[in-house]
């Protein structure tokens, strides 16, 4: 009787020695991909860069263009809202947690453009925000994002600028 208990209780050390060995493996596996996705793929994280310290991130039920603040590895949590500024992202509806959302986003060295989409009217708009404008002012950058509530006039002013960017989708 004793031997049978003492064989058990061999079995029982080897699963959870086997046990605490799988566990931790997992655990540092798990935490070496998260760290490993902040610096190569920062997607995973809702993060993309749009270049000069701006970030579309997947944020509170919708999309927003930020100058990021809070970054870890390649990846952005948060930061000053630039397209929509904060004041137009949320919604005045209590049935609406957001006004406005970006839906694409496309920039390159001078300009950045957004295709967004606002829950109130339901219509798509679009904004140019000319990223120059970061050099000369130190905040508030939201307030030089220029609207076009017409796709027309938005190419027309995309073409007489020489933006020469368009959307994904």
């Amino acid at each position: 009787m004793e031997r049978e208990n003492s064989g058990t209780k061999r079995i029982i050390k080897k699963v959870l020695l086997l046990l605490v060995v799988t566990l931790s493996i997992a655990i540092v596996s798990i935490s070496g991909f998260a760290i490993w996705s902040l610096w190569y793929y920062p997607q995973a994280w809702g993060s993309r860069d749009l270049g000069d310290g701006l970030y579309l991130l997947d944020f509170d039920h919708g999309k927003i263009i930020v100058y990021g603040t809070n970054i870890e590895g390649k990846a952005c949590f948060g930061g000053e809202y630039i397209i929509p500024s904060f004041e137009e992202s949320y919604s005045s509806d209590p049935k609406l947690s957001r006004k406005l959302i970006v839906l694409d986003a496309a920039s390159n060295d001078d300009w950045l453009i957004a295709k967004l989409y606002n829950y109130e009217n339901k219509e798509n708009l679009y904004a140019v925000f000319d990223k120059r404008i970061m050099e000369i002012e130190s905040r508030n950058w939201h307030n030089y994002v220029q609207y076009f509530y017409n796709i027309l006039e938005f190419y027309d002013y995309c073409k007489h600028q020489d933006i020469d960017l368009s959307f994904a989708e």
